[in-house]
Parts: structure tokens; C-alpha cells; sequence
């Protein structure tokens, strides 16, 4: 017996590692979807306090001496339906309407978190603390979650759906989000939300409307998705986490109008269902859809009475190895640059041929423009860098509010190549500069809604030959560029990589040699 348990837990332990790498590889992509299994409440009992889940709290503090252990168990047995239960039991003791009752649960809600006796799970917490996820999804519609809760050293802004919204055609117009984001999917207690079936089913039909894009009536995180989708890197991954109320059948409902692209099997986003499943029919659905899951359950690798999710936590840990890595790598660099708050105003694009004139750059921002600057050092060779630096640059990027590009036609030559040869190794992959546009690119269009405008500073170097086009709107083909400003940045071929839907077509562009540079960056920011 206990060689077949060593044997299974062999076996659970290879597929999870194989499933947190799946994740790892994605985490910028992960969506949680945080139900309401992910929070507890504190309920006094005769040897002291025990945590029991959300529902199973407010029918305790509800209904305390009113009502027998039969019917509170039946609540919270039954699902949504066990929250109709609720009230027709609580109208059914107290003679109070539906109004009264929401009031005397947001009550309990507001006094409960208050007092610490109801909170979030702590493996859930840290879950979403270590994962610095840009938007999370919720099903609750209490404000429970929001208390301290950060991505990074940003606060999170909450958004609702509310069926209302679109009957009325305020759900077109909803502005996006504001990253990073806390939206809950099933409405807020203060305004119009879910509790019981008849709500549910008026959210989820709702939900399904189409217009314009499919699911609109959550336009705000369907937009967010599509854009997400936009960059190349892949869908964003929905993660339910602690939605066991809700029936995989209502599920498959609530999943759809996220569904970007249903009918064409190759486009499907996918997602990530954590939680082993023995309904080979749900199973198969989640196949159908890209999810990742696992084949076995994951409760033989919990330690002792630990109540705390063992995929979670795993993957909790996994988050916070990679940024102690991270930052770790930082603090061994001298060429990087860092920052007392971890923010920089611009980030430095060059090729390494072009390293002692970005240095002037740098130099100009630093000392006579007062700017917070981040900066590759490295200079020339710095194609060869491994994953670790490259997980330094995308930090420096998704830290940076300006991006400023040293054309030159060495940085023009390597912007272009996608599938370059390294001298070296042999070896066929991306130049670094390709890869850095690409990385800022990605950045840009997922951070477009908080975007200012001109954020990316081309700075050309004169008689780098291009093709462009003056204040005049007249195009000049392959030709050197002379000292002046320019209105528009220049589209030709090697400029492609860096439109992203319109951006960049008005920004600060420049035309400068080592004599104009200071007086042009001075113009600039210090207008």
C-alpha cells in the first residue's frame, strides 16, 4: 500500500510540475477567477472560533438561533439556490421583504471584514499577491477581496457588470479598464448583483447578448481580452479558483461569451482548470476548449491537516522564486540601471554599435533633464544575453512610462531581423533589438488604455538612410535625414514593427547629430 502511494504521488508530482510550468511560461496571460470557496468566515463555536466557507457564514450570522442545523445545511448545500433558501427562511422568521434582507447581509459583510472575521483564504491571497495578475475576475459581489490587496505597488480599481447596464445600451460605451483591474463578473452588493438562481440566470443571459462583439454586456473585459489576444503572444487563460457553486453546466454558459474566437478550433483560447475533475463529460468540454488541466487529483501532495490548496500553493512559490530571481540578477549587474521605487520615466532602445552616442543620451536625460533612466550598459555584444537578462529588460519595459528608440541603420538593419544568424553559436533567432521592440510593442498595446501621448521618442540619428515622411506629408525615399523636427513618425517597412493600431502616429520624432542632441532632448522634456 504505502509503495503505491509513493508510486502515485511520484506521478502526481511530475504531472504538477509539468502543469505549473505551463503557467509559469503564461503568467502575464492568467486571468483568475476568484469564486466564493476562496473566502472564509470565523463562526463561534463552544471550544472556540472555526472557518467555514462564505455561504455557510451568512446563514450562521443570519439566521443564528432561528433555524435548525437541517435547514442551514440545506443553504448551504444547495448552491445559488441555497441563497433563495436563505431569505425565504429569513422572511419566514423576521417578516422582513428582500430590501431588509441585502441590507442585514451587507451589514454582516461590512462588520465581518472589519473585525478580521471574514477575509480571503491565505493561500488564495498569496496566490494573487505573488502573481501580480493585471486583471482578476471575481463572482463575488462583496467588497471582501479589496482590502489591501495589490498587483505590484499598484492598487487595484474595481469594475462591475450589471445586466442594467445593458438594457439601457450603457454597456457600449463603458470606458475600459483601469488596469490593474478587479472585475466582478456577477455585479456589486451595491448596485445591482447576483444572489439566488433568478439572478444568476438574468447575469448569464445577459452576459450571452451579442452586439458588436460577442459578450458585450462585460465589454470592459471582453475589450481587455481582445486586446490582450492582439499581441501575438496568445488569448489570455481564465483560472477559476474556488467556484464550486458553480455547476459545471452553468459554467460552460458563463465561459462562452469569453470565448473569442468559438468557431475556429485553432483560435481557441484555452484556460486553466486546476482542479482535478472526474465528469469526463466536463472534461471533455475543458479538452474542447484548450483548458489545461490535471488527470489526477493533487490532494495526496497536501502536508499533514494543512488546508491550504497544494497547486496554489506550489505555484505561489514558483511566482516568488522568479521574482527573487529576478531581483536578485538586478542587484549583481552593474550595467542596469535601477530605481529607489522600481519606476523609470524612459527607457533606452539602441544597438550595440550605437553605444557610446546612446551613452550621450543617457547622460543628456540624467543630468540635464532630471530624468529616472533605464539603460542596457552593456554596449556592443549584447545579442548574446540569456533568459535571465531578458527577464530584467521586460521588467525595465513594463516599468518605464517613455520609450526612446537611437535610430540608426544599424538599429534599422537589426529591427529586421526576425530570423537572424548568430555569428557565434550558429544558432537562428531574433536580434536583440527585434526582440526588444517586440517586448515594447507587447507592452504598449496591453497598456494602451493608460497610455499618454508622446510615449515613444524616435531619436535619428542624421544621415541614417530611410524612407520617410516630412511636416509637409511629402514621402522621401531612401535618403539621408537632415537636422528638423518631424510630425509624424515615419512608415516604411522597418517602422512596422513599432505601429501598434495608430499609437505612434503622432509622437515626439526627431532629427539630430551630436551638436543638435542636447537642445532637441532638452525641447522635448523639458517642454
Amino acid at each position: 500500500m504505502e509503495e503505491q502511494n509513493a508510486e502515485l504521488r511520484k506521478l502526481v508530482d511530475n504531472e504538477l510540475d509539468k502543469f505549473v510550468l505551463y503557467v509559469l511560461k503564461r503568467q502575464d496571460r492568467i486571468i483568475p477567477i476568484v469564486g466564493d470557496d476562496c473566502f472564509y468566515g470565523k463562526i463561534k463555536r463552544k471550544n472556540g472560533y472555526i472557518s467555514v466557507p462564505l455561504q455557510q457564514w451568512l446563514a450562521e450570522e443570519l439566521l443564528e438561533n432561528l433555524s435548525s442545523d437541517v435547514i442551514k445545511n440545506k443553504i448551504v448545500s444547495q448552491g445559488y439556490y441555497g441563497l433563495d433558501c436563505l431569505f425565504e427562511e429569513y422572511k419566514k422568521q423576521t417578516e422582513e421583504d428582500f430590501c431588509q434582507f441585502i441590507d442585514s447581509i451587507s451589514y454582516l459583510i461590512e462588520n465581518g471584514v472589519e473585525d478580521g472575521r471574514l477575509g480571503v483564504r491565505k493561500d488564495v491571497e498569496s496566490f494573487l499577491s505573488a502573481g501580480n495578475f493585471e486583471v482578476i475576475v471575481t463572482t463575488c459581489p462583496y467588497d471582501i477581496m479589496f482590502k489591501g490587496l495589490k498587483c505590484g505597488d499598484k492598487c487595484y480599481s474595481i469594475s462591475s457588470f450589471a445586466p442594467q447596464k445593458v438594457t439601457i445600451g450603457e454597456s457600449k460605451s463603458e470606458a475600459v479598464l483601469e488596469l490593474p483591474a478587479i472585475y466582478q463578473l456577477f455585479g456589486n452588493s451595491n448596485n445591482e448583483f447576483v444572489f439566488g438562481e433568478d439572478s444568476l440566470l438574468r447575469f448569464l443571459h445577459y452576459l450571452n447578448q451579442s452586439d458588436i462583439e460577442r459578450g458585450f454586456g462585460a465589454s470592459q473585459l471582453v475589450k481587455y481580452m481582445k486586446d490582450k489576444g492582439a499581441d501575438n503572444k496568445g488569448f489570455p487563460l481564465l483560472m477559476p479558483i474556488g467556484c464550486s457553486n458553480l455547476p459545471n453546466w452553468i459554467f460552460r454558459f458563463l465561459w462562452y461569451p469569453f470565448c473569442l474566437n468559438p468557431e475556429k478550433d485553432s483560435n481557441k483560447q484555452g484556460g486553466v482548470w486546476y482542479k482535478y475533475s472526474d465528469d469526463k463529460s466536463f472534461c471533455d468540454f475543458l479538452k474542447n476548449y484548450n483548458f489545461r488541466t490535471l488527470s489526477k487529483a493533487t490532494d495526496i501532495l497536501r502536508v499533514g491537516t494543512t488546508a491550504e490548496d497544494p497547486v496554489l500553493s506550489r505555484l505561489t512559490a514558483e511566482f516568488n522564486a522568479k521574482e527573487e530571481k529576478i531581483k536578485r540578477y538586478i542587484s549583481q549587474q552593474p550595467n542596469i540601471e535601477t530605481s529607489n521605487n522600481g519606476e523609470w520615466d524612459v527607457f533606452i532602445s539602441y544597438a550595440g554599435e550605437d553605444f557610446d552616442f546612446s551613452q550621450k543620451v543617457y547622460d543628456i536625460l540624467t543630468e540635464e533633464c532630471n530624468q529616472k533612466v533605464w539603460m542596457d550598459k552593456r554596449g556592443p555584444g549584447r545579442i548574446n544575453a540569456g533568459n535571465d537578462y531578458w527577464d530584467v529588460i521586460q521588467l525595465g519595459i513594463e516599468h518605464s512610462h517613455k520609450f526612446l528608440f537611437v535610430i540608426t541603420e544599424n538599429y534599422l538593419k537589426k529591427a529586421k531581423g526576425k530570423n537572424h544568424r548568430d555569428k557565434t553559436t550558429g544558432a537562428i533567432g531574433p536580434t536583440g533589438v527585434y526582440r526588444e521592440i517586440e517586448l515594447i510593442r507587447h507592452h504598449i498595446l496591453n497598456k494602451r488604455k493608460d497610455a499618454e501621448k508622446n510615449n515613444i521618442i524616435p531619436v535619428i540619428v542624421e544621415g541614417t538612410k530611410v524612407t520617410y515622411t516630412d511636416i509637409n506629408n511629402k514621402k522621401h525615399m531612401n535618403e539621408s535625414l537632415c537636422s528638423g523636427m518631424l510630425e509624424k513618425l515615419p512608415y516604411f517597412e522597418e517602422y512596422a514593427l513599432m505601429q501598434t493600431q495608430d499609437l505612434f502616429r503622432y509622437v515626439h520624432d526627431m532629427v539630430c547629430n551630436e551638436e543638435t542632441l542636447k537642445k532637441n532632448l532638452k525641447s522635448i522634456f523639458k517642454s
